[in-house]
């Protein structure tokens, strides 16, 4: 082939390997544009977003300590408890929905149910104070009802009296016990419930009895003034005694919606602390 038509021909080969070179690098950027779209995956949560959690983390494990001393009385740690609760609602809020959708409702729970046990706030503090004033006229009662039967013993009492004497004395032992099973972590224990009224009412039936005598009982009256008086005097210590009873029963609806108000605080806390402690070791913050 001559010079004049091989150059029209070598032109046309070198656009069409120009043209070819050209395709192929489109499509290489092309195949690797999408192959590192595809490889992005999910967005993640944000330095700031990590930090919330872990502070988050800090306030539920910091909760534990001030919800268990309010329900023994202490009035501080309410306040102590409804502070630490604003505290992890607002670190909380700063982690954005999506990024662990279990800790909104978590939150959440545990505002509504520290409001709940601070609404009671009034009643668990009245209760405990009760409680722990039958408790101290408890052991006084038993030393006037063990001093009673001491008193029947040397007096050589008709045995009806002896053990009408005995049976005080064992139920002083026991009403206080049953006082302070009222209420446990399950909720009202009603055994309790019922063995405190019932040995209140036992008490009274038989303290009387031996001061005025019970026909029922086959008790006697008592004799003299002065033991009349001593059986009147303990008559009226235990009534003391018995009204708190009566105060406690009618406290129990709010001291239960406060006990279940902490139980369930303490629960979404520590699986609070569960979740977030996940994320903050993995992201080593």
């Amino acid at each position: 082939m001559n010079s004049r038509l091989r150059t029209p021909y070598l032109t046309l080969f070198s656009a069409l390997v120009v043209s070819a070179a050209l395709s192929s690098t489109g499509c290489a950027s092309n195949t690797n544009a999408g192959a590192g779209a595809s490889s992005a995956g999910p967005a993640r949560s944000t330095q700031a977003e990590d930090r919330a959690a872990c502070l988050t983390q800090l306030h539920a494990r910091s909760l534990r300590g001030p919800l268990l001393d309010a329900m023994s009385g202490d009035a501080l740690s309410f306040q102590t408890a409804s502070e630490r609760t604003a505290s992890l609602v607002q670190s909380a809020s700063a982690i954005a929905p999506g990024v662990w959708p279990s800790v909104s409702a978590l939150v959440q729970r545990i505002r509504r149910n520290t409001e709940t046990l601070v609404s009671q706030k009034d009643t668990v503090l009245r209760t405990v104070g009760d409680l722990r004033a039958i408790r101290k006229e408890s052991a006084e009662l038993l030393q006037a009802a063990e001093n009673l039967f001491t008193a029947e013993m040397v007096a050589q009492s008709p045995p009806a009296r002896l053990t009408a004497a005995s049976q005080m004395v064992m139920l002083t032992q026991r009403i206080p016990r049953s006082a302070g099973e009222l209420l446990s972590a399950q909720g009202v224990d009603p055994e309790a419930v019922f063995l405190l009224r019932k040995d209140s009412d036992s008490f009274l039936i038989l303290a009387r009895g031996l001061r005025d005598g019970d026909a029922a009982l086959r008790l006697p009256p008592v004799k003299t003034k002065s033991d009349r008086d001593h059986i009147t005097r303990l008559i009226t210590r235990f009534e003391r005694s018995n009204a708190l009873q009566l105060r406690v029963l009618s406290s129990l609806q709010g001291l239960v919606a406060a006990r279940e108000a902490q139980a369930q605080v303490l629960v979404d806390a520590d699986e609070l602390d569960r979740v977030t402690q996940s994320s903050c070791a993995s992201r080593g913050v």
